[in-house]
């Protein structure tokens, strides 16, 4: 990658706003990702989304209403490559000309300012892929997730040494770890959620938005 902070596409690949959330495939990450995208601090994984919220017509219970509107639909109507305009192929074969990569048209803007955006990692090599492109993201890392894959139905296994392969990464990043478990409480989500709120400095934890999405997700977590 170019040691340049700012490249030809405009993107700013040293910021520090880039969440990566690494979780295996069916823990609950989408719902931890909306969760945090709640805050007016931070932006949904949809460009159509982040572009009202730059307009100021999209606020943090705006947001809520569009999860609630879109919870039958698959990842709630928003995703790396909504938010992106790119997969993980990128990662894996181009990394060394990220500069020149056909991102959409809010990264370059979202990489140079100050409110969280998110991207995410379900396997190591590929977190170790991005990075390679996003050194200085911050990553927040989902662990001991069997028993919640196993609840929602899924034949998917977590990986079982995933938990072991991820710490390093947390350690290097200085990120933080979120025991899936968690999820099964509504207590406990409501304040994991509220530390990840002040880890992440999201200065506008509502305790009622998380609980009522909370309550919108359990009843149909099995998709999501």
């Amino acid at each position: 990658m170019d040691s340049n902070a700012t490249h030809d596409n405009g993107v700013n690949f040293d910021t520090q706003q880039l969440v990566i959330v690494a979780y295996s495939a069916y823990a609950g990450g989408k719902f931890l990702i909306n969760c945090l995208a709640l805050s007016d601090h931070a932006y949904m994984q949809n460009q159509q989304r982040v572009q009202e919220q730059q307009q100021g017509l999209l606020s943090p219970r705006d947001k809520l209403q569009y999860l609630k509107h879109n919870i039958t639909a698959q990842d709630f109507r928003t995703g790396c490559v909504d938010l992106f305009d790119i997969g993980d192929d990128y990662y894996r074969t181009q990394r060394h000309c990220c500069r020149y990569w056909p991102f959409s048209s809010v990264i370059a803007e979202l990489s140079q300012g100050s409110k969280r955006f998110f991207l995410v990692a379900h396997r190591i090599d590929l977190l170790e892929h991005y990075l390679e492109v996003w050194p200085r993201a911050q990553l927040v890392a989902m662990t001991n997730s069997h028993d919640m894959v196993r609840a929602r139905g899924r034949r998917y296994l977590a990986d079982p040494s995933w938990d072991q392969q991820i710490e390093p990464w947390v350690q290097q990043q200085q990120g933080m770890t979120f025991d899936t478990n968690t999820l099964f409480s509504e207590s406990n989500t409501v304040n994991t959620v509220r530390k990840l709120y002040e880890f992440l400095h999201l200065p506008d934890f509502d305790a009622d938005l998380i609980q009522q999405f909370y309550h919108l997700w359990t009843q149909n977590r099995q998709r999501h």
